[in-house]
Parts: structure tokens; sequence; C-alpha cells
């Protein structure tokens, strides 16, 4: 790595970070050689269980859900007045069978189109009965 310079503003950097980075006094830092490579960034998810589902998500839940999210988690575990899901480990996650599993970046995205809705609960509805 290398000293960024105002001509070779840091690729590592947004405007605002540069800019933010200055006014603290630290080095503006730019990656060398990094210029027409492409290098992919493993996802980082975060995995629940709540009853018999999981919820896969790229960011933890909030401590206080929205409406909507706890509609949701009432629906996934309908035996539990107040359902908290419960953080579990990547390799538990890896285990868990296909039709129990939610993408929660998805499902607990505001607002949810009504197809995304109808689409939920059908598979909701549909391991219910199994």
């Amino acid at each position: 790595m290398k000293q960024a310079s105002p001509d070779n503003s840091a690729a590592l950097w947004d405007t605002e970070q540069e800019q933010a980075l200055q006014a603290l006094g630290l080095t503006v830092w730019q990656a060398v050689g990094t210029e027409n490579t492409s290098h992919s960034v493993e996802k980082v998810y975060t995995y629940y269980q709540l009853g018999q589902w999981l919820l896969q998500t790229q960011e933890q839940l909030p401590v206080q859900p929205s409406r909507w999210t706890q509609d949701v988690f009432r629906a996934l575990e309908p035996n539990q007045l107040h359902p908290k899901p419960v953080e579990v480990a990547a390799a538990t996650a890896k285990t868990w069978a296909a039709e129990c599993r939610l993408n929660g970046t998805e499902i607990l995205a505001q607002p949810l189109a009504a197809a995304q809705k109808r689409q939920l609960w059908a598979k909701l509805c549909g391991a219910s009965n199994r």
C-alpha cells in the first residue's frame, strides 16, 4: 500500500471517508495494483433459529424489531406469545433442511411487495401442514 495523493485518489475510500480521515489527521492509504482486479468478497451471514425455521440475514436483527418483523416471527413460531429468534452457528445452518430456510434479508425488508408477502405466507402454510 502507498499513501494516496490528490492525483491518485484512493479507491478504498469514498470522498466523505477520505475527508473524515484527513480531518482526524490520519494517513489516507491507497491499495497498489488494484486496477482491473476482480476479487469476490464473500458475504457474511448471520443465522437465526425460530422454531423449525432458519433465517439467514446479511445483518444482525434489530433489538426492537418492526411490527412486520414481529408478525413474521409470530407466524414462524405461533406457539410463543413473543417469539425471539436465537442466533446459531454457520456450521449448524449448513445442515438445516432447505425447505425450512428463509432469506431473512428479503422477508424482513421494508416495505415488502404484496407478491413477496403472498409467496412467504404460502411457504409458511405449506411447511406447517407437513
